[in-house]
């Protein structure tokens, strides 16, 4: 079953990138998408003038770049080299890197107002800790893989 949870992960990881590309290419989109969501409304709000507009634009392809090269492709090759030999340093790495970012991304998303981002944040959460969850066991045996692969004791 472990290889099963090890793929929902990868494609996680894809899932997330392509939502990203969206940040960095189609930022309009995304925009809508996000006033929709949080507004209610998929028209930019009109009392943002070309220059607002024009830096949202630029902090998604920031954002989505970082979460690119900043943090999904970590992950992958987490995912590809220890997580998948099972060492206990990349289930706390990926899981430690999804639960923070949740946490803080929340948070800041209810404080400011905009709690609909932090439900919206749910749906990653979920995406990733429903396998992280079913492979703890894998990872927490009481034996698990050093960094060259061999096994030792916890």
């Amino acid at each position: 079953m472990f290889i099963f949870w090890w793929w929902w992960l990868v494609v996680s990881c894809g899932i997330t990138i392509a939502f990203s590309l969206g940040m960095v290419l189609a930022p309009e989109l995304l925009h809508q998408f996000f006033n929709q969501v949080l507004f209610a409304s998929s028209q930019l709000p009109t009392d943002f003038d070309t220059a607002a507009n024009d830096y949202i634009f630029l902090v998604y392809g920031i954002l989505g770049a970082v979460m690119i090269g900043g943090w999904m492709i970590p992950i992958i090759f987490i995912l590809v080299g220890a997580f998948r030999h099972k060492q206990r340093w990349s289930w706390l790495a990926i899981a430690s890197s999804i639960g923070i970012w949740f946490a803080i991304d929340s948070a800041i998303s209810v404080m400011s107002g905009f709690w609909q981002n932090a439900v919206f944040n749910v749906v990653f959460l979920l995406m990733f800790m429903i396998p992280l969850v079913a492979t703890y066991g894998d990872f927490n045996s009481g034996e698990h893989k050093n960094a060259k692969g061999l096994e030792q004791e916890a």
